[in-house]
């Protein structure tokens, strides 16, 4: 009976979680007039390259469909190891400090599920990308909100973490750039975040899944380049965002050995390995021509040109976002709750965004808006809602005061 119990409390929890995005999904609500422009999924519109492509057909044609070594393929892990190394100046041993997940996701799961024990308190963005505390809570650990000012545009700071700190405090999961935010941490707060974790011994969950999306002169810094973090950091990527690969599935974890080792374990435990095809096409995403990401960038800074200033026109803040491809913005004035007010602009307007309360209490009065349509889409989404902003901003007196 207590194992079924502990089950069934388990299925339960995933399943209320689900269900909290499923009865916020804006696209329940009556029929638009207008064809949708989505403006919420968390994915570019783009292709992976052809050479990406290719080298799957080139993998499944040299019959790499068998189970891989468990770290992932060895080219590949030497290859991230490379690259992390010369992006941030941290070396790490491809054979026992590099493990392939089957995407961010799997990897950051595992990670928090092994770096951290029943009780532990773990210090997560409010707002933030919600798997990071659901992965805490189903691990037996403490999530800790550190609040975030979303209009502020510079993300967790060392004063905000240590004003949350309790002899209890065991983890800090740190995301630079960050989703929904788009903040990226600068290099003198990233220093400052780095010696706080040596002096008041904790350790940090760094993931940098959007670490090739920096824009006006911001600079992507890993935390373990600094002072005493190698030892204290894991590192958690993925080639979803950087090479529009979200449907291949692969991932990546870095960090000490003796912290990778139990993170490998409770992968193999899961899903054996990553699926190979997906490794080799990895391979070759890293190694190969860069030419794409380049294009890809661009045509994101010109979509952001094309989202900002629209924004901003309509009185609608958003915190100048200088990394990943989002803007979190501040529909307050409206008067209307976040998912109210998504409501009201995908079936008035035919835009979807996705409503900001789905990353934390502190999401609440702001929208997340991404940049995942061309720019033409893009503008017609702001031309579409500037008259609806303007209808509904007469209602600002009755929101008075701080959202905190």
């Amino acid at each position: 009976m207590i194992a079924t119990a502990r089950v069934t409390d388990g299925s339960r929890y995933v399943a209320k979680r689900a269900r909290v995005w499923l009865a916020d999904d804006t696209g329940t609500g009556a029929t638009p007039a207008l064809a949708v422009i989505d403006l919420g999924p968390g994915e570019l519109d783009w292709r992976a390259a052809p050479h990406i492509v290719a080298a799957v057909a080139d993998a499944l044609d040299r019959g790499e469909t068998h189970y891989t070594a468990r770290s992932g393929i060895a080219p590949l892990r030497h290859a991230l190891a490379e690259r992390i190394g010369a992006e941030s100046g941290v070396a790490y041993d491809p054979r026992a400090e590099i493990l392939i997940s089957s995407g961010g996701q799997e990897g950051l799961f595992v990670a928090v599920q092994m770096l951290i024990r029943p009780g532990d308190e773990v210090l997560l963005a409010d707002p933030g990308y919600p798997t990071y505390a659901d992965a805490v809570r189903l691990a037996g650990g403490v999530c800790v909100p550190v609040p975030v000012d979303p209009t502020a545009g510079v993300g967790l700071t060392a004063d905000a973490i240590a004003a949350r700190l309790t002899p209890r405090s065991r983890l800090l999961v740190l995301v630079s750039p960050d989703n929904p935010t788009g903040t990226v941490i600068g290099r003198d707060e990233m220093a400052k975040i780095a010696a706080l974790a040596v002096e008041r011994d904790f350790l940090v969950l760094f993931d940098e899944i959007y670490k090739a999306f920096v824009f006006d002169g911001a600079e992507h810094v890993n935390i373990a380049a600094f002072p005493g973090m190698r030892a204290r950091t894991v590192i958690v990527g993925s080639f979803s965002k950087e090479y529009a690969m979200t449907g291949w599935r692969v991932g990546y974890v870095a960090g000490e050995a003796h912290l990778i080792q139990p993170i490998t374990d409770l992968k193999l435990a899961l899903s054996i390995c990553s699926a190979a095809p997906s490794q080799w096409a990895a391979l070759a995403a890293l190694t190969g021509p860069q030419d794409a990401v380049a294009a890809m960038r661009a045509d994101l800074a010109e979509r952001r040109a094309a989202l900002l200033p629209a924004l901003a026109a309509m009185g609608v803040p958003h915190g100048n976002p200088r990394g990943a491809y989002y803007a979190f913005a501040d529909i307050r004035s409206t008067g209307l709750s976040s998912a109210d007010c998504a409501r009201v602009f995908l079936e008035r307007a035919g835009v979807r965004t996705l409503p900001g309360h789905l990353f934390g209490p502190g999401g609440e009065g702001f929208l997340r808006f991404a940049l995942a349509q061309p720019v033409p889409a893009i503008r017609d989404a702001m031309t579409r809602l500037a008259p609806i902003v303007g209808e509904l901003k007469p209602n600002e007196p009755q929101r008075r005061g701080g959202r905190r």
